[in-house]
């Protein structure tokens, strides 16, 4: 080997070993910003997860075959009462397409509440630990969260806090895919 094919060599090596060194790095780096990342990604995965139901048996989320509609509220709102109504329209609009999940995080009541007054008409859950659900999803309260998961697991819609028309019919957009 002559000389200047050794100084290609080395060359070559060193940029090798910073190009795989650079890729690990970012790998770790963006590993612990997804982790701290205030929401869920699009397209990110989510696994299955437990819930109780009104009546305390025990539901299991998991990727099936349908895509899920999950709605998550913390408390009693206004800008949640005044989209209930869009929210019950979605799930007899799509309920052959989509499984539906009102999850109910916090205050006591809330679940009564949805129920009785406001007259939501997809099934209510409670996550059993609550404190492992809200890190899993990353949710910031006390803002709802609308949430749709495609049927391979992956977030295909997200919006925190209160809707606007544009997000309703985004939603619409999102369901009529599937």
């Amino acid at each position: 080997m002559n000389k200047s094919s050794r100084i290609l060599f080395i060359i070559v090596s060193v940029i090798l070993i910073v190009f795989v060194f650079t890729t690990v790095r970012l790998i770790s780096i963006n590993r612990s910003l997804r982790n701290s990342l205030p929401y869920l990604l699009l397209n990110e995965s989510i696994g299955g997860f437990e819930l109780v139901n009104e009546q305390g048996e025990e539901a299991t989320v998991r990727i099936s075959e349908k895509p899920a509609f999950i709605l998550v509220f913390s408390r009693p709102c206004s800008p949640c009462d005044q989209n209930i109504g869009l929210w019950n329209a979605f799930a007899e609009m799509f309920s052959e397409k989509m499984d539906f999940y009102g999850i109910v995080l916090g205050e006591p009541g809330a679940m009564g509440y949805l129920r009785e007054k406001a007259k939501l008409v997809f099934p209510l859950y409670v996550p059993p630990d609550i404190k492992k659900f809200i890190s899993t999803f990353r949710l910031r309260l006390p803002h709802s969260q609308t949430i749709i998961v495609s049927e391979k697991g992956k977030v295909a819609y997200l919006k925190p806090g209160e809707l606007t028309q544009d997000d309703f019919s985004r939603i619409v957009e999102k369901c009529e895919k599937y």
